[in-house]
């Protein structure tokens, strides 16, 4: 039953897809790409339609890169220093009309995230190398006395559902409301962030910490008139307190809940930037050691370090049948390091006297 609402409710959101590539995408579509750039909005007039097409594909590009350096520092400074067509892995057209000089589409551009990390080092543009894995969100509405989430189909949670959750750095994941997640998490739970019942179902979406997000509504689930705030309150899996609420402020506009939608998401890429942007060219080592129970668990550990941008290399200074100790390089400083490896499940734990030690913590991704 999990997997099989989790496919519905990802082949959702890929919008107008044909239903067998759906079907097959699905499985696969969980985590957003953050190197990819999606609904590029482009309108040239050429000499014939194929210039006007080329001149379109590369006004795309420039474009699409500059929203990926915002989305990996925050800022477009230094965009227009990098060659776009350099850096370009591939291209998808999500609708397109052409006439005999005029050329209107909407473009998907991907980016190779090894050649973006390259050419933002060389132009000391600071960034987040690593990528986040997913945040589950559960849309609680606040009705006076009231706490909603599963109970009916509020407008606060139809916003979540219907919102295009696929251009953040942070992935975020919303629960379709099926038996199975009733049975993980109860109304109750989620008002009161229990971290036991937020785990349950953020280890099946497959998310690394689940939000919950708490708006006010009127009794017939209209935003209230006026200013407007969500409650956000983080757990991330195994924890066994969550963190601190904090309130994401609403821009005043015509579309109240959109807007509630997409400040969360901006504040889940802000927090993660601050988290994780580092300086390009400060690289620091870390001497470690950790303990595994056979050769699989070794293996596994060094493919999930592998996949660590941070990391530039992992020296073994020794190898028993059980242990090994290593020399980390990596960008930026060690509660960067620390949070950067949780992304790949892997736990890095300070000890006595100034040692580090490496575990895994769990299934890989």
């Amino acid at each position: 039953m999990a997997l099989r609402s989790l496919s519905r409710h990802v082949a959702r959101r890929l919008g107008a897809v044909a239903v067998g590539m759906s079907i097959l995408i699905a499985s696969h579509a969980v985590r957003a790409d953050p190197f990819t750039v999606r609904d590029v909005a482009v309108d040239v007039t050429a000499a014939s339609a194929a210039a006007a097409r080329e001149e379109a594909v590369a006004e795309a590009q420039k474009e699409a890169l500059r929203r990926l350096v915002a989305r990996l520092s925050g800022s477009t400074a230094g965009a227009d220093r990098l060659d776009a067509s350099r850096l370009v892995q591939g291209l998808e057209v999500q609708e397109e009309r052409t006439s005999a000089v005029r050329y209107v589409a909407r473009l998907a551009v991907r980016f190779s995230p090894p050649a973006v990390r390259q050419a933002l080092t060389q132009a000391s543009v600071p960034f987040a190398e690593a990528e986040s894995r997913p945040v589950l969100v559960l849309p609680v509405a606040i009705r006076g006395d009231d706490t909603v989430l599963w109970d009916v189909r509020t407008p606060w949670r139809e916003a979540w559902e219907q919102a295009p959750l696929n251009d953040q750095l942070v992935p975020v994941l919303v629960p379709f409301g099926d038996l199975a997640d009733v049975a993980d998490v109860t109304t109750a739970q989620a008002a009161a962030v229990d971290p036991a019942a937020l785990s349950v179902i953020a280890r099946r979406y497959g998310a690394g910490s689940v939000a919950v997000a708490a708006l006010p509504l009127n009794p017939d689930g209209t935003p209230p008139a006026g200013a407007t705030t969500v409650t956000v309150t983080r757990v991330r899996v195994g924890d066994t307190e969550p963190s601190e609420p904090y309130t994401v402020p609403v821009p005043d506009g015509p579309d109240t809940l959109n807007l509630a939608v997409r400040a969360v998401t901006e504040r889940f890429d802000d927090d993660w930037r601050a988290e994780t942007i580092v300086a390009p060219g400060v690289e620091a080592s870390l001497l470690l050691t950790t303990n595994f129970a056979d050769v699989r668990e070794w293996v596994e550990m060094r493919r999930r370090i592998a996949g660590v941008p941070l990391v530039s290399r992992a020296n073994i200074l020794s190898l028993t049948r059980t242990a090994a100790e290593l020399e980390l390089h990596y960008r930026g400083d060690t509660d960067r390091l620390r949070s950067a490896l949780a992304q790949r499940r892997l736990q890095l734990d300070p000890r006595a006297g100034g040692a580090w030690t490496l575990s895994l913590a769990g299934a890989g991704p």
